[in-house]
Order: structure tokens, then sequence, then C-alpha cells
């Protein structure tokens, strides 16, 4: 015997509820939704090998996806450090020589600055440069603030496993969001699914374009200027161009610090005036791509108008910090393909109600 159907009163309740439910669940799990969200991208980013895996062989998904995040893991772990650190310990070691350069040049300051009998810490000040710059500990001190700020446990636990389950078993997650939904609607809930995944596919691999751009562009710069590590602060650069304006930031001061007190090997001005030109070129390379490249590439990837891309990052930045920009212009381009459809069922019976393409 059929159960009597819920008035529209009670649906909207229980829609209510339910909303009020997910909000709670989602406050208290923002902690970790950072982890979530970059696990889930780095299956993105390793599903086109687990599909193509799966169709040249007879393995299966849960095998392609096993072999495709043990070589990932293994070349993260293992390969890629072996292979890149004869080049990283060259290029640490030219950064390791011109910090105790620039070591020298600060004690010589603090020489000059304590013949002047002036009332400040120098002492103190000594004391912090010695901590800082004990040439047994320099690079051990480089890699030991890396690891910490890499290598939180629990974060790191949930990024790798969010990114292994997301891979091994994304189809059977795409069918059980489809079959939340009543069966008439589920054809409108596969469409949907999809095109929210390949936005935030086509959101990576925009991010992954510009940082690889301004990592080769700084390189070929600071080549040009003539400043020496110039292919570490490069990859520094292109690994912080994905955190808008905080990271590119970042990267100009370390580079225009370091400017400052190595000099230039090709250009005949101090080491003032070079650490100037550095930040000018930063400044403009920067904001060509926070006006111009990022809302254009970001734009073309996600279909939306490169105007609405960069009020949006600023207007997270101001309001809600990194994290909230680092995502939201996905975000907005998955809520338009959703508000279109809600949009579209809202319309009166005689209009079509289909998934708008997006």
């Amino acid at each position: 015997m059929a159960s009597k159907p819920w008035s529209r009163e009670l649906r909207y309740l229980v829609l209510i509820l339910l909303l009020i439910l997910l909000w709670s669940l989602l406050g208290y799990v923002q902690p970790f939704m950072g982890p979530l969200v970059i696990g889930a991208l780095i299956a993105y980013l390793l599903n086109p090998a687990v599909a193509l895996l799966e169709s040249r062989t007879p393995i299966g998904r849960r095998g392609a996806a096993v072999i495709v995040f043990l070589v990932a893991l293994i070349l993260v772990v293992g390969v890629l450090p072996v292979v890149a650190s004869p080049f990283l310990v060259s290029q640490v070691q030219v950064l390791s020589s011109e910090m105790a350069f620039i070591e020298t040049q600060l004690r010589l300051g603090l020489d000059e600055l304590r013949a002047l009998n002036l009332p400040l810490p120098i002492d103190s000040l000594e004391r912090s440069i010695n901590d800082v710059f004990q040439a047994e500990v320099q690079v051990s001190q480089f890699f030991r603030l890396l690891g910490q700020a890499t290598t939180n446990i629990g974060f790191l636990l949930v990024i790798v496993v969010t990114a292994f389950y997301f891979l091994l078993d994304w189809p059977k997650l795409r069918e059980w969001m489809i079959h939340i939904f009543p069966p008439r609607y589920e054809e409108d809930a596969r469409q949907l699914i999809d095109q929210i995944t390949e936005i935030w596919s086509a959101y990576l691999r925009g991010q992954l374009l510009l940082a690889v751009f301004m990592g080769v562009l700084t390189w070929i710069i600071l080549l040009i200027i003539g400043l020496e590590g110039a292919v570490l602060l490069a990859l520094l650069t292109a690994a912080l161009d994905i955190i808008p304006t905080l990271g590119p930031t970042i990267a100009m001061i370390i580079t225009a610090v370091v400017g400052y007190f190595i000099g230039s090997v090709t250009l005949p001005i101090s080491s003032f005036w070079f650490a100037v030109l550095i930040i000018g070129i930063f400044v403009v390379v920067q904001t060509v791509e926070n006006i111009v490249l990022r809302p254009r590439v970001l734009g073309a990837s996600l279909r939306l108008h490169p105007g609405v891309v960069f009020v949006a990052i600023i207007a997270a930045l101001t309001l809600s910090g990194v994290v909230v920009a680092l995502i939201i212009v996905p975000v907005i381009s998955s809520a338009e393909v959703l508000l279109r459809y809600i949009w579209r069922r809202l319309l009166p019976d005689d209009e079509p109600a289909t998934v708008v393409e997006g």
C-alpha cells in the first residue's frame, strides 16, 4: 500500500531542515575543506591516466587507479627527489653562498651602528643573526621549515586518502549522487555532475597553465637581468603563483632581498636599484597577470566573463581570505550551472526544462 504523499508545506519544512543540517556539517568540517579540495584536484589531475590505462588494458578501474596512484606516489616521494637532487643541491648551494654574503653585510652594518653609539638593541640583533645564519644549519633549517609547512600529518593523510578514494571510486560515487535524485531526474543529475566535474578540471588546467607560464617568464627575466639562482627562484614563483596575490608577493619579496644582497652579474647598477628593478618587474608582471592573464585564462577555461573572475578573486581575498580565493572561481561557475538548471525548472510546464549546456 502506497504511503500518503507529503504536502507541499512538509516538503518545504524538510528541505529547510536539510539545508540547516548541511550548513552545520560544513561548519564542522571546514578545517578539512582545504585538504579535501586539494585531494579532489589531485584525483582530477590523475584521472586521465587512469581512464587511459583502463581503456587500454583489461585490469579495470580499480586496478588502473591503484597503479596510477602508486606510480604517482613513488614519483613524488622517491624518483623525483633523486633525479632532481643534483640540480636542487647546486641551486641551494648557490643560495647558501649568497646567504653567507648577506650575513657578512648584515654584520658590517651592525658594526657601523655600534660605532655610532645609538640606543638600539644591537646585541639582540646580532644574536638573531647568529641563530639564522649558522653555517652548519643553513640548509637543514630550510628543509626543516619546508617540512613543517607541508607535512602536517593529519592534513597530509586527508589529502592522500581523499585523492586515492576519489580516483578509485569516482564512478561509484558519481552514480551514488545520481541515484539520490528521483528516477525521472537522474539523467539531469548525470549531466549536471559531468558539467561540474569538467568545470573543476578546466580550472585546474588553467591554474597549471598560468603557473608554468609565470615560472618560465620569471626565469627568462631573471636570466636577462643577471640574478644568480634564477631557476630556483622561478620554480618558487611558479609554485606560489597558484595563491592569488599573496603567493606572488612572497616570491617578489624573496627575490628582491636576494637581488639586493648579491646584485646583478650583468647590469652595472647598485644593489639597491637592482632590488627596486626586481620589485618593479614583479609589480608590472603581476599586475598584467591579475588584471589580464588570470581573468582571461580562467574565464576562457570556465566560460566566465573576465570581469567576473577578477571581481570574484578580489572580493574573496578582501572578505574571506586566501583559501576562499583559491576556489571561488570554479564555485561560481558550478553555481551558475546549477542556478541555470533550477531557473529552467521554475519555468511554466510548457517551457522546456532541460539541462543547459555550460
